[in-house]
């Protein structure tokens, strides 16, 4: 090898050496940022009104005997009761405020 290009080939590994700890050093800063900020942001919180009598917080949802409530998940306006047993799986969409059934949506095996 000549020596001009014995030159290039050492400068050329110095950057690249270089490059590698500099991006290296970037991403592990970028990685404890992202883990010291991952903290969700403060979602809104429904707040409804609870009843005077405890009896008019029971609602009954009329379904089959063997039913069972696999999952529930609320919305604002609407609460999504996912239910399993006596038929074909299903989920029954309330009114949040309410407690009265908007839709009944069965679930395909």
């Amino acid at each position: 090898m000549e020596p001009g290009t014995l030159r290039a080939l050492k400068i050329l590994v110095v950057v690249m050496g270089v490059a590698i700890v500099g991006g290296t050093a970037t991403l592990g800063i970028l990685i404890i940022k992202h883990l010291r900020g991952s903290d969700p942001a403060p979602t809104a919180v429904t707040t409804l009104p609870i009843p005077a009598s405890p009896t008019a917080l029971l609602h009954q949802l009329d379904e089959p005997g063997g039913s069972t409530i696999t999952a529930i998940a609320l919305s604002p306006d609407r609460l999504a009761i996912q239910l399993r047993g006596g038929g074909p799986d299903r989920v029954v969409l309330l009114d949040a405020r309410s407690g009265t059934p908007i839709a009944r949506i069965a679930l395909s095996p």
